[in-house]
């Protein structure tokens, strides 16, 4: 008998072994960022150590955490070897991941690849028969698919997080950084526009998943071709959320942007008033008074200095929003003429698989009882698609199969049809019970 694993329970028993606090876990990825999977002196251990506490306290008290520090690393971190230490590959391991998920970059030329491969893959399986197999090869990326999506995510999440900072510490108001985060989602703006392209290659995909033959007895195919398709519907209204947040955060920075130039502009102008004020006399000319404006104009133009980080047009902000850029997109009339023909085909081919099942159950109400074949011949004959024939006893063997008023048979014997001999099946028949 299999024994059982309390997983959570040795989780809270073992927890700090394998997940080290946050002093010992930055000694472990310094030493990893430093000596990777080589050997490592004990004096360059200790000096890892002493360098990251940065210690100013007496040598003993850096002497005790040296000690408890290597004695805790020493249990499941670090080894001793003859040459000296040695992270251990757990260690090396723990770090690889921590340092993969940091590093990772969002890149659509990346996705493009993958989706490629697997339509590509999926094509070729689909004409050896072989769906299932396409959907384990799917499988292995799909987590590649989903790390891109993720390092897109994090970094919209970072620009926000850096926003809103902004927004609550008046000292960190500049417009440099401001410029900064709104340049960081113009630029993501443009990747999820060249993702969303890369992504006419998922409607090629889920034509393909449309053609998948659905057996009688296919469960897993059935059930790995919905996820296939609700996967990649998922990650279209995915990319929908992310768009749509870029598109709530620029206008609120851009409207940042006008209260923090036009503050600059009013105390300018106030400074300006002030110069002309304090500088401006009255003068009688020709028995009349005028004013002197000063002609100092090196010194108006001090006063009065021009020091916005960028340009405000007025004409671009309509109650504290921006108006919102209208995207051109080039329209391939080719690519969307062969979407439309294959949406057309599959309508055609639903619309078909729903008749002859009304004409199916209409004929049973009448007559009590029917034998299948027949019917799977004339469809082949009507349509020359076996698929709609087969979906037909798909969606026949679904409903009566669950019905307690019907009763399906299904006999060894063969029933065979001289026009279509190399297509043989079961005598299948359906009766109602009442």
């Amino acid at each position: 008998m299999k024994e059982y694993f309390n997983f959570i329970e040795q989780i809270k028993k073992n927890y700090t072994n394998i997940i080290p606090k946050e002093d010992y876990g930055m000694i472990v990825f310094l030493l990893f960022d430093k000596f990777g999977t080589n050997v490592f002196s004990e004096n360059e251990l200790k000096k890892i150590i002493s360098d990251y506490h940065n210690y100013s306290e007496k040598e003993r008290e850096l002497h005790s955490v040296i000690k408890t520090t290597i004695q805790f690393l020493s249990i499941n971190f670090i080894r001793k070897s003859k040459e000296g230490y040695i992270l251990t590959p757990y260690s090396q391991h723990f770090s690889k991941e921590i340092w993969k998920k940091l590093h990772r970059d969002f890149s659509p030329s990346e996705v493009r690849k993958i989706l490629l491969k697997l339509k590509t893959e999926l094509d070729q399986q689909l004409q050896e028969d072989n769906f299932n197999e396409w959907f384990d090869f799917f499988e292995r990326y799909r987590t590649d698919l989903d790390n891109q999506i993720e390092s897109l995510n994090k970094k919209i999440d970072r620009y926000i997080h850096d926003f809103r900072n902004i927004i609550f510490d008046s000292k960190k108001q500049n417009t440099e950084l401001l410029k900064s985060i709104r340049e960081g989602l113009d630029k993501i703006k443009s990747q999820v526009i060249e993702l969303t392209s890369a992504f006419t290659d998922i409607y090629d995909i889920e034509d393909l998943l449309n053609q998948v033959d659905i057996d009688i007895d296919t469960y897993t195919t059935i059930t790995n071709r919905k996820k296939a398709k609700e996967y990649f519907s998922d990650i279209r209204d995915y990319l929908t959320t992310i768009n749509n947040r870029i598109d709530l955060i620029q206008p609120r920075i851009q409207e940042f942007f006008s209260n923090i130039n036009r503050a600059d502009f009013d105390r300018n102008t106030k400074k300006f008033i002030r110069y002309l004020i304090n500088n401006t006399t009255v003068e009688k000319i020709n028995s009349k008074k005028e004013l002197i404006f000063p002609h100092d104009k090196a010194l108006l133009k001090e006063v009065y200095k021009e020091d916005f980080n960028f340009t405000i047009v007025d004409n671009q902000l309509k109650k504290g929003k921006t108006q919102s850029k209208t995207e051109h997109t080039v329209i391939n009339e080719k690519e969307v003429e062969k979407k439309y023909q294959n949406a057309k085909k599959i309508r055609e081919q639903r619309a078909k698989t729903t008749a002859y099942v009304n004409n199916i159950k209409k004929d049973l109400n009448n007559d009590k009882s029917i034998e299948y074949s027949t019917y799977f011949y004339q469809i082949m004959e009507d349509t020359q698609n076996i698929n709609i024939a087969i979906k037909v006893a798909y969606l026949l063997l679904n409903e009566f199969t669950k019905s307690q008023q019907h009763t399906v048979e299904i006999s060894d014997k063969a029933i065979s049809n001289d026009k279509y001999k190399s297509t043989v099946l079961w005598e299948m028949k359906i009766s109602k019970t009442n």
